[in-house]
């Protein structure tokens, strides 16, 4: 990751035109995501149409206009996008026809698949997250394929509970707003496509490289990470490999995307350049970005991947051209043309990480090597190299991690110094052992090489996850902390590295804010009041009663089936109020419900005759509003509808 590094130990200057652009263009589509919604989308068609018109015949305030016309492009490829998908916000029940575009995962009974759903003229109206039951007919589907079936294609809903997982949002970053389930007895009619299709060829060389590695005699343990390391298939890994590698800090070598292309360009980088030397840039750069993206398609074009591989192949471009700043400008360009491509992207946490992560390396892990940095000797040098790097990244993802999965690592710097030259060396013989390996099962024996530095790696892991205070669990950000804190650490460590007083008064000021913040809201939660939430699960209510934050009650009619689904519905909330699992108490939802503390009645819900029925679909009309009716001692009271679900009782 050293060849990332920017080579003139600073930041691009605040003046940087493309910066300025780049944070144009992404403004307008956080505007666009929350301040506007799809019926503004010709609202900013005319502003950008008028910029562009103003920009040509305007020479006095061209600097403007063209922020102007960026700003206006990301919003409105932002609600075109958006229209699109709730374009068709509907339930669609009956015949449909269905073309796989990717495979996104599969089970031992279930294959997830993105769908295309199509109409009489072939075209695709609608994104669907497809879920096929396996059986006994139905086991090879691939991309490219199409499916006639009887189904329900129904919108992918958010939940009211707060700060639970939100599906909906979670699949529109991926251009899917609808889900289906199929099953052999729904489906009519499975052809294969007769077409050239990448996505298939890249599928198929995934797959053959995956049963490869699963042919080899080795370890379990290491066999799983492999597959996903090699081939960023996460089909095979266990709970319990996944909870040692984020508990260690490293879950990043499993998620194939930003590091392995970045390790993959910086060793392909370094045997051209020794191959050519200095002669044939064009060709070698050429060469370079070939091998970048030949490497996706061996990963089977995953999405990370995709994105990190158009990440540096403009990078590539940024060095051949000699540009101080051109990693800072390849960044920019990268993540601009990604996001016109998909601006819901910038909502992805994957996308967001990669990003974060390259812009800490290349930003300040300079920086950090000049004060790690204790001696010429060559192993002690690597170490602080990674060290740096891996500081940089961790630094930059923080406000990410915890704002998302409510915990940090503590000792990521120690576990990255192993986990990084492991993975390197695993990728770098990996790679090219699964080749041949699958080319003839007579060089099966190789695979007991990587999978020798993955068995350490595990060693290693298990080994640093049992050590004190390895993690900081429970962790809890809102929108406002988690962008105090990102802003702060920008601000900070710009004003550091190049040495701006002004810059870095104004982190500490963002700092200090950000504890004032973080102090109130303890302070909030520390005061006795109860939280009352109506929510729906499947279009059945679901009431949530927190008791002054020292129990949690939940009533509905499905509960069993709800409380193997509470770590993504229930874990944030109770990170927030520092409460646990035994916390949750759980009943039927009943007609009348009665709160008491110490034999005194705190308060009576009554549940309206239409929550304890199936309640009308959300874009139907409600004739008689769901309610539940709260009375508390002192005679006040109050009502919850599907409008108006929270309620404090102080």
């Amino acid at each position: 990751m050293k060849a990332l590094v920017c080579t003139d130990n600073s930041w691009p200057k605040p003046h940087n035109w493309l910066f300025k652009l780049t944070f144009a263009f992404i403004f307008g589509i956080l505007s666009a995501r929350f301040l506007l919604d799809h019926r503004y989308f010709y609202i900013s068609l005319f502003i950008f149409i008028s910029s562009i018109i103003l920009y040509i015949f305007l020479r006095s305030y061209r600097g403007v206009l063209v922020y102007f016309i960026f700003l206006s492009l990301g919003s409105l490829l932002y609600l075109k996008e958006s229209e699109k998908l709730h374009a068709c916000d509907k339930e669609y029940s009956g015949i449909h026809l269905l073309k796989i575009e990717r495979i996104l995962k599969q089970t031992e009974n279930t294959i997830h698949a993105k769908g295309l759903s199509l109409d009489t003229n072939g075209k695709y109206y609608l994104r669907a997250i497809l879920y096929i039951k396996k059986d006994s007919i139905i086991q090879a589907i691939i991309p490219g394929d199409y499916i006639i079936a009887i189904s329900k294609v129904q919108p992918i809903e958010n939940t009211t509970i707060p700060f639970a997982f939100q599906a909906k949002n979670y699949y529109e970053t991926k251009g899917i707003s609808h889900a289906c389930y199929l099953t052999s007895k729904s489906i009519l009619f499975h052809k294969k496509e007769d077409k050239f299709n990448l996505y298939k060829i890249a599928y198929e060389i995934n797959q053959k490289i995956v049963k490869t590695i699963l042919r080899w005699s080795i370890n379990k343990d290491a066999r799983e990470v492999l597959i996903a390391l090699l081939t960023g298939s996460k089909d095979y890994l266990t709970e319990e490999i996944r909870t040692t590698y984020s508990d260690t800090g490293t879950i990043h070598v499993l998620a194939v995307s930003g590091l392995h292309t970045g390790l993959i360009y910086v060793l392909f980088a370094s045997l051209l350049a020794l191959i050519f030397g200095s002669k044939l840039r064009i060709l070698r750069g050429f060469l370079l970005i070939s091998i970048l993206w030949f490497y996706a398609l061996f990963t089977g074009l995953s999405p990370s991947v995709v994105r990190a591989a158009t990440m540096f192949t403009f990078i590539e471009f940024g060095q051949n051209l000699k540009r101080k700043t051109g990693i800072y400008h390849s960044l920019c360009l990268s993540a601009v043309l990604l996001l016109s491509t998909s601006p819901l992207l910038l909502f992805d946490i994957g996308f967001q990480l990669s990003y974060a992560a390259v812009y800490g390396i290349v930003s300040t892990s300079n920086f950090f090597n000049k004060i790690l940095s204790i001696s010429d000797n060559f192993l002690l040098k690597k170490i602080s190299e990674i060290l740096s790097v891996s500081l940089a990244a961790q630094l930059f993802t923080f406000p990410f991690t915890v704002f998302y999965f409510s915990k940090f690592p503590t000792w990521f710097f120690i576990a990255n110094l192993y986990a990084i030259p492991l993975v390197t060396l695993t990728l770098y013989l990996g790679f090219p052992i699964a080749i041949i390996s699958m080319i003839s099962d007579a060089f099966d024996f190789l695979g007991k090489v990587p999978a020798f530095f993955i068995t350490v790696n595990n060693f290693l892991n298990n080994f640093i996850v049992k050590l004190p205070f390895s993690i900081i669990e429970k962790q809890f950000f809102d929108a406002v902390q988690f962008t105090l804190l990102l802003l702060t650490i920008v601000l900070l460590f710009y004003g550091i590295v190049n040495k701006k007083k002004r810059i870095f008064l104004t982190g500490i000021i963002l700092l200090v804010l950000f504890e004032i913040y973080s102090v109130q809201q303890s302070f909030k939660i520390s005061r006795a009041f109860t939280e009352i939430y109506l929510s729906f699960i499947q279009e059945k209510p679901l009431l949530l009663i927190n008791l002054k934050g020292k129990k949690i009650w939940i009533f509905s009619a499905n509960f069993q089936k709800i409380k193997t689904q509470r770590k993504t519905l229930f874990s944030k909330y109770l990170n927030k109020w520092q409460m646990e699992e035994s916390d949750l108490v759980w009943n039927e939802m009943p007609e009348k419900i009665e709160i008491k503390e110490r034999s005194k009645t705190l308060f009576t819900i009554h549940i309206h005759n239409h929550a304890s029925r199936t309640p009308p679909k959300p874009l139907e009309k409600l004739q008689h509003p769901l309610k539940v009716i709260l009375r508390s001692s002192d005679g006040k009271e109050f009502i919850l509808n599907r409008d108006g679900y929270r309620i404090l009782v102080l």
